[in-house]
């Protein structure tokens, strides 16, 4: 099989990058909540939406969606809500809880 090809990293690669953050355990250690920002192509905005995944085997699920900012996700301590700051209302931020 041939060695792929190297090129240089263009502007359009950088669309394509999603950041992962503020990783949190869960109070019983089974599952983590995380953050994943991108850049939407059309607006140049950065939206930012909570992912949560087992610790052990499984897939991360998305915990939070659409285009807006879903940042610091916390857990209650029976870890049973996720509180999280959240500009999905009013382009304010505001403190949400699922």
């Amino acid at each position: 099989m041939p060695a792929p090809t190297k090129r240089l990293i263009s502007a359009d690669d950088l669309y394509r990058f999603q950041i992962v953050t503020d990783c949190r355990i869960s109070p019983d250690g089974e599952h983590v909540a995380y953050t994943v920002k991108r850049v939407d192509r059309d607006s140049e905005k950065r939206y930012t939406n909570i992912w949560i995944a087992p610790t052990r085997a499984g897939r991360p699920r998305q915990f939070t969606h659409g285009n807006q900012s879903d940042e610091s996700p916390r857990w209650s301590p029976d870890g049973t809500q996720i509180a999280f700051i959240s500009t999905r209302a009013e382009e304010r931020s505001q403190i949400f809880v699922i």
